[in-house]
């Protein structure tokens, strides 16, 4: 960023007076530099910014970082698990009943096909996706395609968040600093284990 630094000395009050025009004439454009208040010191002037710019403080930018990761762990968590306790509670609703007609009998094709369709559901993310070949209806196989990738958009979101947390974590470990002053610049590296 460019900045201009203007500077200004301290004048005491004598020197204010001496630089006021006298009663009844104007002061005019040649009068010279206009003297500073004594409580003037210096001023930063960015010419591409008309105004100040407030920079938030590090930790306020850490915190809100950190309450995003954990809102979107949060969020995919959730997702993940309401979508894929729905598909497993049917799941073991079809396979008791498919062990109960075995039970009492029942050997047919069906039978061994809704053994494998509610075992397909009870397992997790890719559940739905194998369930699809042995749902036989096509409502069934909708269904269980935005389970799926519910699930999965869960998943994602879940890992994503989880992953700006532990880099945020790692963030915190190593820390690069420096600084510039007239006469000298400084770099710093701190590393917490």
């Amino acid at each position: 960023m460019w900045a201009a630094v203007v500077s200004m000395s301290l004048v005491g009050p004598s020197d204010v007076r001496a630089a006021e025009p006298p009663v009844g004439e104007a002061s005019s454009a040649t009068a010279g530099p206009p003297v500073a208040s004594p409580a003037t010191a210096v001023v930063v002037v960015d010419p591409f910014r008309q105004t100040p710019v407030e920079k938030t403080p590090r930790s306020q930018t850490e915190r809100g970082k950190r309450e995003a990761a954990w809102t979107m762990f949060g969020v995919g968590s959730g997702v993940l698990t309401v979508t894929y306790l729905g598909t497993a509670f049917a799941g073991a609703a079809l396979w008791d009943g498919a062990r109960a007609s075995q039970r009492y009998g029942g050997q047919s094709s069906t039978t061994r096909r809704e053994l494998a369709y509610g075992a397909s559901l009870m397992i997790p993310v890719a559940g739905p996706f194998i369930g699809m070949g042995f749902s036989g209806t096509a409502m069934r196989s909708l269904g269980l395609g935005v389970s799926g990738v519910l699930q999965v958009s869960g998943l994602v979101v879940a890992y994503f968040g989880a992953r700006n947390l532990l880099r945020l974590r790692r963030a915190k470990r190593v820390r690069l600093s420096g600084g510039v002053t007239p006469t000298s610049t400084q770099a710093g590296l701190t590393v917490r284990f």
